[in-house]
């Protein structure tokens, strides 16, 4: 299945590069993918997936949808799993001064919370 998932995101990057959505979704798989085992993804395919890819495609999401809150929580979020903590916490910062959507508030909210246990934790 996940080899299926980025043969789909693939197919729909190569039709459009400039696909937030599609992107954002990349950033997702790269990391969780990159999760597992190499020994268990290298006969599946799967060994191209790393957190750097990831950290490529969310970068690109928000870039494409600045106002998505969202894109730029997972783009923090991928910046702690890469070690960037001074990185994150800017991104996290910006999050706050995203539009007032519905689901940018909640996006909003689990960057104030995630600023704050950041700083309690250097």
């Amino acid at each position: 299945m996940l080899r299926r998932i980025k043969e789909e995101l693939d197919y729909t990057l190569s039709l459009d590069r400039d696909n937030a959505n599609a992107n954002f979704i990349y950033g997702l798989w790269h990391r969780n993918v990159s999760q597992i085992s190499i020994l268990k993804r290298k006969p599946e395919g799967l060994s191209d997936a790393n957190l750097e890819k990831a950290l490529q495609h969310f970068k690109r999401a928000i870039t494409l949808d600045e106002d998505n809150a969202m894109f730029a929580y997972e783009f923090a979020i991928q910046r702690i799993y890469t070690g960037d903590i001074t990185g994150a916490l800017r991104t996290l910062k910006i999050i706050r001064k995203k539009p007032n959507t519905p689901i940018n508030k909640v996006y909003k909210k689990l960057a104030v919370e995630k600023i704050s246990e950041l700083k309690n934790n250097q």
